[in-house]
């Protein structure tokens, strides 16, 4: 969740980028995590957002051990 460090101020934009020139060219990075800023994405070869469209949770189901949890 290195995004999650970079919004809450726990590692700056300089150590993003220092990882990702340190890294060998046969290595992707996958950073995760919620409001990647706009520099990360811009410098970025993959950004994908995931969100939920419909859950049986919005029409009362509990959740299901296996499942949910």
């Amino acid at each position: 969740e290195f995004n999650n460090l970079l919004s809450s101020r726990l590692a700056t934009m300089k150590d993003a980028k220092k990882i990702i020139e340190s890294k060998p060219d046969n290595i992707e990075l996958v950073f995760t995590g919620r409001n990647a800023p706009d520099e990360l994405v811009g410098i970025a070869d993959y950004v994908t957002e995931t969100r939920m469209i419909k859950h049986p949770f919005n029409k009362g189901r509990k959740a299901r051990k296996g499942i949910e949890f």
